[in-house]
């Protein structure tokens, strides 16, 4: 196991050509798992009746936007590694390195969505109740991208009893260490998992915003946790800054659960309701002619055909009338 995992790792930790062109394994995985998290959300938004051209936009806003803040924030805080050379400040627009943090893109992408629901005249939250399921998909998917760029590791693991893939993997030069990117990657598929099955049974019977507070809370928890076990942390004096990060958002995300739960707070105004669904749910023809004052016409319509139905049956019976009466009077002139 130990020989694969470092023949696995060798093996793949290099870029390929391509037509000509150089492609990083790092790259390939993440686009797989941003690949993926878009064909889940057009499977699930098109249960709910959401166009699929709002899912391409808001897709594109959130991966542009999330990026960017995923970059800036592993950047910005290493200001001497990137910002006091010209090579350094190149680097920092080379993300085939590595050096995205999810900390920054969650916040920057969800900046990108609430964009493109703007635009659409959608409802905010209830689109991220949408996306946050795919977005678990994709970092499973990605954290993989960490792994062959031998990154997201934990301390150094000497007790050669441990030398095996998953508990530990092998960082080139520097030996075994805690596999952080398989914890991670492992629990957000469990919950993966529990948001799919959520989505799928009960998600109509809970408040909007619950599953993105749910992973709010569960995000912030596992990273905090993992924390610990991290090597090579960003540091706010002697406080571990992502960590603290984490762990304030999934108290924030607690707090607003219990309040939305209680129905202190709501996350989706009726008017927002009929705004979002107005957009996505194209009104039959006979509303529109309701709008028109065309239904009350087919209404008189239909009770005119119901009279003339009626004194079409009127007519007939004074025919049968009268036919009767002939009759009576040749039955009369015959007895005469």
């Amino acid at each position: 196991m130990n020989n694969l995992c470092m023949n696995l790792l060798s093996a793949i930790n290099n870029t390929f050509e391509l037509f000509g062109l150089e492609i990083h394994w790092y790259g390939v995985i993440l686009t797989t798992g941003m690949v993926c998290a878009l064909i889940l959300l057009v499977y699930l938004a098109k249960r709910e009746q959401v166009e699929p051209e709002f899912c391409l936009t808001t897709f594109l806003f959130a991966i542009v936007f999330a990026i960017f803040g995923a970059r800036l924030f592993y950047v910005v805080p290493r200001f001497d590694e990137y910002f006091t050379s010209w090579d350094g400040f190149l680097r920092a627009f080379n993300i085939s390195e590595g050096g995205l943090t999810i900390i920054g893109g969650i916040p920057m992408g969800a900046l990108g969505v609430f964009i493109s629901c703007r635009i659409y005249k959608k409802s905010f939250v209830r689109i991220c109740d949408l996306i946050v399921p795919c977005l678990l998909l994709g970092q499973v998917i990605g954290r993989w991208g960490n792994f062959v760029n031998g990154e997201l590791y934990g301390f150094k693991i000497t007790n050669e009893a441990f030398w095996k893939f998953p508990i530990a993997v092998y960082i080139e030069g520097s030996g075994w260490h805690a596999a952080n990117f398989f914890y991670e990657m492992m629990l957000n598929l469990l919950m993966f998992i529990v948001m799919i099955a959520l989505t799928f049974t009960i998600k109509k019977k809970l408040k909007v915003g619950f599953l993105s507070g749910l992973y709010i809370i569960w995000y912030g928890i596992v990273r905090g946790i993992l924390e610990f076990v991290k090597v090579g942390q960003l540091y706010w004096g002697s406080v571990r800054a992502v960590q603290l990060i984490c762990f304030l958002c999934a108290a924030v995300g607690v707090v607003l659960l219990v309040l939305l739960q209680l129905g202190i707070i709501k996350f989706e105004t009726p008017k927002m309701y009929e705004r979002h669904f107005k957009i996505v749910h194209e009104p039959p023809p006979y509303v529109e002619e309701t709008a028109n004052g065309a239904v009350a016409s087919v209404d008189i319509v239909q009770e005119d055909n119901c009279v003339v139905s009626d004194d079409a049956t009127n007519v007939k019976d004074a025919e049968n009338l009268v036919l009767n009466d002939s009759e009576n009077v040749n039955n009369n002139t015959n007895n005469d």
